[in-house]
């Protein structure tokens, strides 16, 4: 399943988990059952912990049991990090002292990660079909756009996925390494 798209689900949307079992769509309450977090939480959620199939990584020493603890009490990441720094965090059971600090210590990555699994309302213009197409395209995938490309994943810390672009492109485009 793609974690991230079932920040989506609430009163008017569910999500189709299971492309074997199409039939089957996930609602706020189904959703809520599989991740022990409200599909509001699950960016917060995904910050902390990282998603692996998106090349992103989490708050050092958060894995899932932990994050879940920590969104229940504090209810978003905002909530866990002040928790973190104003010392209430640690009284908490199953939360570590080291855990504390890395909390405290990967704030910065723990917004940038917030930021960049969060899904946005879009105002679309009101506009034609041939219009938003043009407006909406997908870039080509040139020499420049690969410089872009691996420019934001350095800015952003994003190793991984900076070599994952590298792999890809400098076979085809003579991309500097």
């Amino acid at each position: 399943s793609d974690t991230d798209l079932m920040q989506l689900v609430g009163p008017r949307v569910w999500v189709h988990d299971d492309p074997k079992k199409p039939s089957l769509a996930m609602d706020e309450a189904s959703a809520e059952e599989k991740f022990q977090v409200k599909p509001c939480q699950i960016a917060d959620f995904l910050a902390l912990v990282g998603d692996a199939s998106d090349n992103l990584p989490g708050v050092p020493s958060i894995g899932s049991k932990r994050a879940i603890i920590l969104l229940q009490k504090f209810k978003t990441l905002q909530g866990v990090l002040e928790a973190a720094k104003d010392g209430s965090l640690a009284e908490e059971k199953g939360v570590g002292k080291a855990a504390v600090q890395k909390l405290v210590d990967n704030e910065e990555l723990a917004h940038k990660m917030r930021k960049l699994v969060g899904l946005w309302d879009v105002d679309l213009p009101d506009a034609d079909a041939e219009t938003l197409q043009a407006t909406f395209r997908i870039p080509e995938r040139d020499g420049a756009w690969g410089k872009r490309a691996i420019a934001f994943c350095r800015h952003q810390g994003l190793q991984a996925l900076e070599q994952q672009i590298k792999k890809t492109m400098l076979k085809t485009l003579n991309l500097p390494d």
